[in-house]
């Protein structure tokens, strides 16, 4: 079962490479990398597990392409929601 982390801060020329490569030791399944950019510069990130949701928590805070970025724990509702605002 896939879990959701949203991601917030993303510089406007973060790419979905880049933030698979900010992630590079958590399994993210192909697709599972949504960038929705807005105000919050929001993405949303879908891991394979649980337990590399909860790994990839300990990023929050670090710098992704220039910019401090911060996790939390989403869902597949949040997402759905915020892709049909797009």
């Amino acid at each position: 079962m896939t879990s959701i982390l949203r991601l917030q801060g993303l510089d406007v020329r973060a790419s979905t490479k880049d933030v698979r490569a900010f992630f590079t030791y958590h399994r993210i399944p192909d697709g599972g990398v949504y960038i929705v950019g807005g105000r919050l510069r929001e993405a949303f990130i879908a891991f394979a597990t649980e337990r590399d949701a909860q790994l990839a928590m300990c990023q929050s805070g670090k710098t992704l392409k220039g910019s401090k970025v911060t996790l939390s724990k989403s869902s597949m509702e949040e997402l759905e929601k915020r892709l049909k605002l797009l």
